[in-house]
């Protein structure tokens, strides 16, 4: 019995220090923290501050920038054919941002050409040879005979005008230069006269 109260009392004394310790216990703890503690205990919050820090607000900005402007332009110089002459000039140019070219000739207006020929052969009195020259122009010859004044024509040596002319291009039709227009214009002609011919007979 005594050695069972013994053993009590140890127990009790032994519970009674364990209880004075555990509330002497301190506890440090960091500012801003979400635990809940009870009893008895010190907190330290440690905040240490540096000096002001400069801040450098500057920005650096990079930018490159490549400007292609257009070189000169090509120009290609006018070329020059006189006054009184049938020569006629043509020029041009191409111009890129690489390369540029430019270029020109000159040509002969030949319908240019005939006219001042045949004024030169009037102006001399060849009147004859003045209208062959210009009749050598398909659309003139054509205008000559609608209008009756036939263009002339040499045969064997003589030149034959007028009704005389125009009995050669009867006769001989591939001597005219609208040839193969005539042939057209024949072929419609003729084909009014049929119908004409089954009018006129009644078939």
């Amino acid at each position: 019995m005594k050695k069972i109260l013994k053993i009590i009392g140890i127990v009790f004394v032994l519970a009674f220090f364990i209880s004075v310790i555990a509330h002497s216990h301190t506890q440090n703890s960091s500012s801003g923290s979400n635990t809940l503690i009870d009893g008895d205990m010190s907190t330290t919050n440690n905040n240490t501050y540096s000096a002001a820090t400069a801040v450098d607000n500057s920005t650096t900005s990079n930018s490159t920038s490549n400007v292609q402007s257009a070189p000169p332009t090509a120009s290609s110089a006018g070329l020059s054919s006189g006054i009184d002459t049938c020569s006629l000039s043509v020029s041009a140019g191409v111009q890129t941002f690489n390369f540029g070219i430019t270029g020109g000739r000159t040509y002969t207006d030949e319908n240019c050409e005939m006219r001042k020929n045949a004024k030169l052969l009037s102006d001399l009195g060849m009147k004859v040879a003045a209208i062959s020259l210009v009749c050598s122009s398909k659309d003139v010859w054509v205008a000559m005979y609608a209008a009756a004044t036939y263009c002339p024509i040499n045969i064997n040596g003589v030149s034959l005008i007028g009704e005389k002319a125009l009995l050669i291009y009867t006769r001989y039709p591939k001597l005219r230069p609208d040839y193969e227009d005539w042939v057209a214009q024949q072929t419609i002609i003729d084909q009014y006269k049929d119908s004409e011919i089954q009018y006129s007979t009644g078939r």
